[in-house]
């Protein structure tokens, strides 16, 4: 006996979606060491001792050239100190200009450069009650980003197809799992019946009635 029914076929699929992002095209670095010696203006009183001191570096400019980045800007200072004769609190500022070329293989002129940069060290003492020693050292990064796209999956379809199919049933003669027994329903025949035997009553004997 034969029938047919209905497969069903499910195939997965990666939805995908098209990002951009920022990537590094060219990088390279550098560590420049910094110093100068710093005489205090006449309207200043002479220095007894250094109270404190800060610092930080602010880039000016950054000019691309076939291999080779110009970096230019300064080192800002300030330093806080003690007078030397009515014990006043005063404080000079001042700065340390700087200019670097940075080797970057592979850069043009018309690439756009970026920076990150960190001043290390920076120490600041007296040489006389005039005159102060600054001594720096600030770490560079240079860099230059491109733009890329790339395709990423984020979710997971499942589809399924609708496909005809045949299949062979076994017969109730030809099923090697189960036994049918006759079935008057499928051949037209009533089923044949065990003979009937009365039952043994030991010796008494069985009066059948026609009422």
């Amino acid at each position: 006996m034969a029938k047919e029914w209905e497969v069903f076929v499910g195939k997965m699929e990666l939805e995908k979606r098209t990002i951009y992002m920022d990537r590094m095209k060219y990088k390279a670095g550098t560590q420049i060491a910094l110093e100068d010696d710093r005489n205090l203006q006449d309207n200043k009183p002479d220095i007894a001792r250094i109270l404190g001191q800060k610092g930080y570096i602010r880039l000016e400019e950054l000019k691309p050239a076939a291999d080779h980045v110009t970096m230019r800007g300064k080192l800002h200072y300030k330093v806080l100190y003690q007078s030397d004769e009515e014990r006043e609190i005063c404080s000079v500022e001042g700065s340390i200009p700087f200019e670097e070329q940075v080797h970057m293989e592979g850069i043009g002129t018309e690439e756009l450069v970026q920076a990150r940069w960190e001043l290390d060290d920076m120490t600041i003492g007296m040489i006389n009650s005039r005159k102060l020693s600054v001594q720096a050292v600030a770490c560079f990064e240079l860099f230059v980003e491109e733009l890329y796209e790339e395709q990423v999956p984020v979710e997971l379809m499942e589809y399924r197809d609708r496909m005809p199919e045949k299949s062979v049933g076994y017969g109730r003669d030809q099923c090697p799992e189960k036994r049918y027994l006759p079935d008057s329903r499928r051949d037209g025949t009533a089923p044949e019946l065990p003979e009937y035997r009365k039952p043994d009553l030991g010796g008494y004997r069985v009066i059948e009635s026609g009422i």
